[in-house]
């Protein structure tokens, strides 16, 4: 990861919630060496361990707050001395516990303003909010929060009007060069190939783009349909591509529909993306994007960057597809004008909010390797300690 290639090492700390209980065991994982500690207790004993042994920790990078203790949280961030802490906004789930931020599961519930009357998640949320708050203002000037894209710091503000100073915005991916391929005109006779990538569900538009494939074949429109993910639901006359990124690698989505030539790809997500890995794995195999105002960080990317068309509604869309000799003069027209990236990689920037320049003059680079033996010993003699433990039980 980008840490260990700046020479930190790296220990990740989640709980294990077997049917999302909280159970009081971690899950840690030090440079991609995984095993459980069994209690907080343990858990703050090794990382005693590892600062009378003079290992120094840089900062916390917190990623998700779901499952986890609040009151623990804050005990591991107490034992270290008020280091610089990043807060990642991967979702809203700093805002609400339903973090997709839908009124009743229907639909997006911020507009001008936020409005919690009559939603079944309100009560919850006051409850919740208040935690967070209360969190964020007991380490308010240690905390940064950290957007992947300009849409969720514009909402996320709105939850946090006192924290605009202490947002900044670092998507998750930069971009390489560019890809020159998939580009040439789609001939009147040559169908069109359009494809839906990602997870089948509700709330990224899966049964949107059911829908719209039982119309346009039902008026026998030229188009090829393809699906690119894990199909737990196949489709009749749908070519189905299974890609697993954690499998396959990085870029296996890039790959799949980049080997496909697929032209078009339709992501009309119902709940306003934060960041969106499938909409730049489009863009890098030059896939002309539909989608439409309600899908967050895909309107404002597609907008911005002339990628594709925004449609009002899914109405909308729809007409648009069922009109096949205008979508097809559309998508020819912005064809070979538009370029996305040629591959993508891990951006960095996020170190940036850690002061790694004073660990580098302590020569900290110098000792990294013994450093990554005194993490490990330390962990499994902390297991070693709790096995014996609770063997003597």
């Amino acid at each position: 990861g980008i840490f260990m290639e700046a020479a930190i090492d790296y220990i990740v700390i989640y709980p294990v919630n077997p049917i999302n209980k909280y159970t009081g065991c971690y899950w840690v994982c030090i440079n991609g060496e995984k095993g459980i500690i069994r209690s907080l207790e343990d858990l703050l004993n090794m990382f005693a361990i590892l600062n009378n042994r003079g290992v120094e920790a840089v900062g916390i990078l917190v990623h998700h707050l779901l499952n986890h203790n609040i009151q623990n949280i804050k005990t591991i961030i107490d034992i270290f001395d008020r280091i610089p802490i990043a807060i990642y906004l991967h979702d809203f789930y700093t805002c609400c516990p339903n973090f997709k931020l839908l009124y009743n599961d229907l639909y997006f519930c911020v507009k001008d303003s936020i409005n919690c009357n009559g939603c079944k998640y309100s009560l919850e949320q006051k409850v919740h909010y208040r935690k967070m708050v209360d969190i964020f203002n007991e380490y308010n000037k240690q905390i940064t929060f950290v957007s992947p894209s300009v849409f969720t710091q514009k909402i996320w503000k709105k939850f946090y009007s006192d924290y605009q100073n202490n947002i900044i915005i670092i998507p998750h991916l930069q971009a390489i060069g560019n890809y020159t391929q998939n580009m040439s005109i789609i001939k009147n006779k040559v169908p069109i190939k359009v494809a839906y990538i990602g997870a089948q569900d509700f709330t990224k538009g899966w049964t949107i783009y059911k829908n719209i494939i039982i119309r346009c074949q039902k008026e026998n429109k030229n188009y090829s349909f393809y699906y690119f993910g894990s199909p737990n639901e196949k489709l009749n006359n749908v070519v189905n591509t299974k890609v697993k990124v954690h499998k396959q690698g990085k870029d296996a989505m890039i790959n799949a529909l980049r080997e496909k030539k697929i032209d078009v790809v339709i992501m009309p997500a119902v709940c306003p993306e934060t960041y969106s890995y499938t909409l730049y794995e489009a863009m890098a195999a030059n896939c002309f994007i539909l989608t439409t105002t309600k899908s967050g960080n895909v309107t404002c990317v597609v907008k911005d960057n002339k990628f594709g068309e925004v449609l009002e509604n899914f109405d909308e869309l729809l007409n648009l597809m069922l009109n096949e000799s205008k979508f097809r003069t559309i998508l020819n027209d912005w064809r070979g004008k538009h370029n996305g990236a040629l591959s993508y990689v891990d951006n960095k920037d996020v170190l940036k909010v850690f002061d790694l320049q004073r660990v580098y003059n302590a020569n900290y680079t110098l000792r990294r390797v013994p450093l990554y033996k005194v993490l490990w010993r330390c962990f499994l003699d902390c297991l070693y300690k709790i096995r014996n433990s609770s063997n003597n039980i």
